[in-house]
């Protein structure tokens, strides 16, 4: 009776030792799988953001070209100026 009892008893300490174990590897598993979808979805930004950046790049290099002809043609227009004042006033 008693060797039943223990039987039993072991038998229900590695069942129980099996279950904490099933169930540690589980919640690791969940969380495993939580950090990859995280990191998917970083990833995915990331990308987006990549794209964003070299749209705004090349939007930033045409404003430079664009201020850089604007400012071409004000010096124009003030040497123009200049030039029409000083043959004016001469």
């Amino acid at each position: 009776m008693k060797r039943t009892i223990l039987a039993v008893l072991l038998v229900l300490a590695i069942l129980g030792v099996c279950w904490w174990g099933a169930a540690g590897w589980l919640r690791e598993n969940n969380e495993l799988q939580q950090l990859q979808r995280e990191y998917q979805t970083a990833q995915q930004q990331n990308e987006a953001l990549r794209r964003q950046k070299t749209v705004l790049e090349g939007e930033l290099a045409d404003l430079q070209q664009q201020n850089g002809e604007a400012n071409e043609t004000l010096q124009s227009w003030k040497s123009w100026k200049e030039d029409l004042q000083a043959a004016l006033a001469g």
